[in-house]
């Protein structure tokens, strides 16, 4: 059984989905748990209890890199990322001055910290989008953008150390074989689930899994997500689209299940969720979503699929 929540935007709150003893009846209470924030992304429960989230942040003032969605807008470099504990009722920053890149007019398009995860050791990791080609990346003044970090002593002075740099992966490997001559080389790690010593990135610019040995650091392409031939709603032509897999969660047959927010044109109803079988090849789970960006489990074993919008991102894009 799966259930689907919506969100009308990328938001500037933590929402609390309370779901009654009867999840058939689809019920819920909803409470503000942190308000104000820049861009949440990510977010999971520590080992003390406390709730952790990702801000992707506002950008700044710095270099720029072309908007990946608006090619004729700039997003600028900031160090306004950040995580953030919430626990007994309060936010608390507890890392500050991760990267970010977003519109240096209002913020929006912010690409930053988009995931967080901890291991068995309780050791904290940070997954950082960049949303464009890894070559882009050297426009900006840190390499730490489309990284793995390791978050070190959150109760002192934190600080972090690169793990594993997806750009320069995804540089040289190319999982879904995008063309370099039409921009088809595009890094965007998106989502991280930690499972024993090795870390599960869902990248939506490479349309890939990708494993990375917490121990080495060393990348492996598990699984690639393949185009799609829809209409263009605008020439009526037919034109590939891609599966832009945004979400990762264990299933309660420990089986990794995805979702994809899926690329340009965007269609209503169009997203999916994967089941990944034995050999890491994705199957259709389930289908009739829009514009998925996370799912997950509840003990019980019901699917919960988070939608960014029940309706096509081309009328946000307009």
């Amino acid at each position: 059984m799966f259930k689907k929540l919506t969100i009308a935007a990328a938001g500037t709150a933590l929402i609390a989905f309370g779901v009654s003893e009867a999840a058939q009846a689809a019920s819920f209470n909803v409470d503000v748990l942190a308000s104000g924030l820049n861009s949440p992304r990510g977010l999971t429960i520590g080992s003390d209890g406390a709730l952790y989230a990702t801000e992707a942040g506002t950008g700044g003032s710095g270099s720029c890199i072309p908007s990946p969605s608006r090619p004729d807008v700039d997003l600028c470099y900031g160090a306004t990322g950040r995580l953030l504990r919430i626990q007994n009722g309060v936010t608390e920053p507890i890392v500050t001055g991760l990267p970010s890149i977003a519109s240096p007019q209002d913020g929006t398009e912010a690409t930053g910290p988009h995931d967080i995860a901890f291991d068995g050791t309780g050791q904290a990791y940070v997954l950082v989008g960049l949303g464009s080609n890894p070559a882009n990346r050297d426009q900006l003044p840190t390499s730490d953008f489309a990284q793995l970090l390791a978050i070190n002593d959150l109760n002192g002075e934190p600080y972090w150390t690169a793990i594993a740099d997806l750009a320069a992966y995804e540089s040289v490997n190319n999982p879904d074989g995008g063309d370099p001559a039409t921009g088809g080389i595009d890094t965007n790690p998106y989502s991280l689930l930690i499972k024993d010593s090795t870390a599960y990135v869902v990248d939506a610019g490479a349309n890939a899994l990708l494993s990375v040995g917490l121990d080495d650091g060393e990348i492996v392409t598990e699984s690639v997500f393949s185009d799609r031939l829809v209409t263009n709603p605008f020439s009526g032509a037919t034109i590939p689209m891609e599966s832009v897999p945004t979400s990762i969660a264990v299933g309660p047959d420990d089986a990794f299940y995805v979702g994809e927010l899926t690329g340009f044109p965007f269609p209503e109803g169009g997203a999916r969720v994967f089941r990944l079988n034995s050999e890491n090849q994705p199957e259709v789970y389930a289908e009739g979503f829009t514009n998925i960006i996370d799912l997950d489990f509840d003990q019980e074993g019901n699917l919960f699929v988070l939608e960014y919008t029940a309706n096509s991102l081309i009328k946000k894009l307009r």
